[in-house]
């Protein structure tokens, strides 16, 4: 130990020694405060830096910068305040959800006394006339041309015998605008709904229930004999051996990253010193792998990080090679976390693990439904490893892993700290009468059930007679994929029931009360798109930099971008600023390559008119009623079809005209046939109403049996429903587009967890 006298120099410490002819800077935190200023102290630099400095009996040591949970004392004061005084927020989204109807109606039908072998005429038959208007652009995505190259898409709407809606895409709008109404089971429930289970990593969420399952799942928290944290995570190495997949089991450490570097076994960190903005930044040239490694450790024991005690076995020696008395393993580097505050402080995460002393004597093998859901998991961003046994001179991988109290593996992944499986499968989150229903609910025999009943409805494709096709090719703005796992969207909340707590400094921490797919509740119901006045197209699109130059230059079309710099790994384009010659480039490579987000497309203008025939065959009244209710709806209430509905694409308006067959007049005369007038009978509007009327008392009969509402569209659950299809209702602007993770800005939208309402809530 060495003395010396502590001073600061703007935002770092120095000491200063007359033991050595320079003062040393402080590397890093070492919680020092203000007050130290110029005092006399003594400290520790043996091998150079210095490792530990003593002021007034107190040892100060350098912090590091790690993820630990909040430590909260409810109800007490303690480290957190609790109450609304931040009220959660409310989000906003291009679609919202019809709440999910916890009874199920079942078929109103003999399965015996509709086969299609046997005349029935209590039963109806015949066709429906319909014409169809696009109130807002519209597209469906045709069949691929054959005169494009193999990998080309073609931006042309679906083709027919003309450009026409297909007779899947309106049979597939028919059939899940009757499972709502009809209170049918939903559509989605199978056999991989029973085990399917989202996964999640909740290091920092602001809700709070979250964050505190996850840690209380991958930590441990231990206070004799000394107050500190530890990886519940167990450590091996999964191995493929025919469709199975095996974990044995081995231990993790932990290694420096800079140690790691020294000794040549990486060649990029994670981070690198800004020196402008004096803050760490991602280095774009670090890639998460796997390393074969040998090493050496120390025993177990407690590591002072940013103010908390983790307690590990730290690698002391790491090298590419082996030498004495090291141990063969794997180093496993993941992503970068920034850290907080400037300098040394931002770096944030620099270490990485080290996987080694397997036990290969002893084999855990994960279930296949863990596997599936692994799979499953598309908001993974980080290694998969079960794509590594692509590569088939892969034998294992490092992996980290918990397990159940039967020592079943229960979830795996990369990292110490990988996405965890939540507690329930997807099932749970469904009414009773969607998992346990035994009979045949209204829709599924309708429109046929395997091995039980052919469909009985019939859907032409609907031809264009009326309208053009877009002469320009557009590009739309880029519709992800649904996230299920932004749970409070995607299940039923009580906005009443969240509270928010803040910290000790008095900023918010996070929200509790918010469910998830930990807790009991239930799915929000069936997802559908607000109606949207017009479609915007983006003003700007991305792209990324080198892959769009390569386009360029095997195109030979570079040179009519020589006033943009590619040299960034994403470019920007004004789409209003670009020639006609560097639009058309644009668009064919979105049409031509595949790791484009964009695309291209022609869609058909508004107000064009589409026609089309629907045939049914052995309907009771109250099967055609349901049909007739969505072909006649009242003149605000519109249906969506198509592509592209989140960004206002696809609002439709149907008019029908419905036929009954006589089926007794039509089989006495070989030459009589459906087109003959003789066999059909027009439906009258009372006659539809009627047939209607038969269908919304035939589901009131089960669902509200003991109120006395005029129509099906007074119930509760159908007046969200209707709110949804009103399309007076439509929304624009920020209302109903999608929440960003970084808005103008830089705001995370998402961040907060705000709730999505009730559709009523954003009409009023």
């Amino acid at each position: 130990m060495k003395q010396g006298k502590l001073v600061k120099q703007g935002k770092f410490w120095k000491i200063e020694s007359a033991d050595m002819k320079n003062p040393i800077t402080v590397p890093g935190d070492f919680g020092l405060t203000d007050d130290m200023n110029g005092k006399d102290v003594t400290f520790d630099n043996t091998g150079g830096p210095v490792k530990a400095i003593i002021f007034e009996g107190k040892k100060y040591i350098k912090q590091q910068v790690v993820f630990i949970p909040e430590r909260r004392q409810e109800g007490k004061g303690g480290n957190t305040s609790i109450g609304n005084s931040t009220p959660i927020g409310t989000a906003h989204a291009p679609y919202n959800f019809v709440p999910i109807n916890e009874k199920i109606v079942k078929s109103p039908i003999d399965i015996n006394a509709a086969t299609f072998d046997k005349s029935n005429l209590d039963l109806l038959s015949g066709e429906i006339s319909i014409e169809i208007e696009a109130l807002t652009p519209l597209f469906i995505r045709g069949l691929k041309s054959l005169n494009l190259d193999k990998d080309e898409k073609t931006p042309e709407f679906y083709k027919g015998l003309t450009y026409s809606i297909p007779g899947s895409s309106l049979r597939g709008l028919l059939r899940s605008m009757i499972e709502i109404a009809s209170y049918s089971k939903m559509g989605s429930v199978n056999q991989s709904t029973f085990t399917k289970r989202f996964n999640y990593r909740a290091f920092a969420d602001k809700s709070l229930t979250l964050r505190d399952s996850y840690a209380s799942k991958m930590l441990v928290h231990e206070q004799v004999p000394v107050d500190c944290y530890y990886p519940k995570v167990k450590a091996g190495v999964l191995i493929k051996e025919g469709l199975k997949y095996t974990i044995c089991e081995g231990l993790h450490y932990k290694v420096e990253e800079d140690d790691a570097f020294l000794k040549g076994v990486i060649s990029e960190k994670m981070s690198y010193l800004d020196t402008v903005s004096n803050r760490y930044k991602k280095n774009n040239r670090y890639n998460a792998d796997i390393y074969k490694v040998y090493y050496t450790a120390g025993a177990t024991a407690t590591h002072a990080h940013s103010g908390k005690v983790l307690k590990y076995a730290k690698v002391t020696n790491i090298s590419k090679s082996a030498f004495p008395s090291s141990l063969s393993g794997y180093l496993v580097c993941t992503g970068w976390m920034v850290g907080s505050g400037v300098g040394i402080r931002s770096r944030g995460k620099h270490m990485h693990w080290v996987i080694g002393n397997i036990n290969y004597t002893k084999k855990i093998e994960i279930a296949s439904d863990v596997i599936d859901n692994y799979n499953n998991d598309i908001s993974r961003d980080g290694m998969n490893l079960i794509k590594k046994f692509e590569d088939r001179r892969i034998k294992e991988v490092p992996c980290f892993f918990i397990t159940d109290s039967s020592n079943r593996i229960i979830s795996f992944g990369q990292t110490g700290m990988f996405r965890l499986a939540y507690d329930k499968s997807l099932i749970e989150f469904f009414p009773e009468g969607h998992k346990m229903f035994k009979e045949n609910d209204f829709t599924e025999l309708l429109f046929g059930k395997i091995d039980v009943m052919p469909s009985r409805i019939f859907v032409e494709d609907c031809n264009l007679i009326k309208g053009t096709v877009s002469n320009e090719i557009k590009i739309p703005a880029i519709m992800g994929s649904p996230k299920p796992t932004t749970f409070q969207h995607y299940l039923k909340q009580d906005i009443n029931s969240i509270t928010s707590e803040n910290n000790s400094r008095g900023q918010l921490s996070g929200f509790r009360g918010i469910l998830d797919y930990n807790q009991s509740t239930v799915v929000n119901g069936h997802k559908l798109y607000w109606h949207q006045p017009s479609v915007d197209y983006p003003e700007r699109i991305e792209l990324g930099s080198r892959k769009f130059q390569s386009f360029l230059q095997s195109n030979h079309g570079l040179d009519n971008f020589r006033n943009f710099d590619f040299r960034r790994d994403k470019i920007t384009f004004n789409i209003a600023s670009l020639s006609p010659v560097q639009y058309n480039a644009l668009t064919k490579y979105t049409l031509t390559k595949t790791e484009s987000q964009h695309t291209s497309i022609k869609p058909i203008l508004k107000n064009a008119i589409f026609k089309g025939i629907i045939r049914f065959e052995k309907l009771t009244k109250e099967e055609l009623g349901s049909l007739l209710f969505f072909l006649h709806l009242p003149d605000n209430l519109c249906l969506k079809i198509g592509m592209g509905k989140a960004l206002g694409f696809g609002s439709i308006r149907i008019s029908a005209k419905t036929r009954i067959s006589d089926r007794k007049l039509r089989y006495m005369d070989f030459q009589t046939g459906w087109g003959s007038s003789d066999t059909q009978k027009e439906l009258e509007k009372h006659e539809i109403e009627s047939i209607i009327k038969i269908f919304e008392n035939y589901i009131l009969s089960f669902v509200s049996p003991s109120h006395s509402v005029a129509s099906l569209w007074e119930l509760d659950r159908m007046k969200e429903f209707k709110t949804m299809l009103d399309i007076s209702n439509s929304l624009s602007g920020k209302k109903a587009s999608y929440m960003l993770i970084k808005d103008a800005v830089g705001e995370n939208e998402y961040k907060l967890r705000p709730i999505l309402l009730e559709p009523t809530k954003y009409i009023l």
